[in-house]
């Protein structure tokens, strides 16, 4: 199976579910790199380091600040473009009017689609987001931390083969 086609039966599964408390996610994102791995040896190095986007649906658990994060997301890295399905948890520490903060915790597993025969590329990412509600059904999003993300496999292809990074997010949250 291609890869657009796998990422047209995801995002219609995620859309077609219309919860009571469910919210759709659409993110675009730039990395601030950290540093790398390379040769099994840490370098710290800044820089841009990959963007993305992401998709994904926000499902409330009920009277709870607590809601389960599932999507999609599309993005490059050093060893090319990559698909990663995401699952995580967000916890709402505060909420004041319009305004919203909360941290997330994510993990992601999916390919490394720069070879014929994909490789395994795997993240962890934690941080704040803070979102801005205009009216019932839409909220914008910023959010940062940190995200490490690694391809073991392309060890045979190249010297670098993790990153970490501080991705940026801006996005936009509807509530179906």
């Amino acid at each position: 199976m291609n890869s657009s086609k796998l990422l047209s039966i995801v995002l219609l599964s995620l859309l077609s579910c219309n919860l009571s408390a469910q919210k759709i996610e659409i993110a675009i994102w730039g990395s601030q790199g950290l540093g790398y791995q390379m040769h099994d040896n840490n370098i710290y190095e800044p820089g841009f380091s990959g963007a993305g986007i992401r998709i994904g649906r926000i499902q409330s658990i009920a009277n709870s600040p607590i809601s389960i994060n599932n999507g999609i997301e599309y993005s490059f890295q050093g060893w090319g473009s990559q698909i990663l399905f995401n699952n995580g948890i967000q916890y709402q520490f505060w909420v004041h009017g319009p305004f919203t903060i909360s941290g997330s915790a994510y993990f992601l597993n999916g390919f490394a689609l720069f070879r014929e025969n994909t490789l395994y590329a795997g993240s962890i990412e934690i941080g704040p987001d803070v979102e801005y509600k205009i009216g019932e059904r839409i909220a914008f999003q910023l959010s940062s931390g940190i995200k490490y993300t690694a391809c073991p496999g392309y060890k045979k292809y190249g010297p670098i083969w993790s990153y970490t990074d501080v991705p940026i997010r801006l996005g936009l949250k509807l509530r179906l």
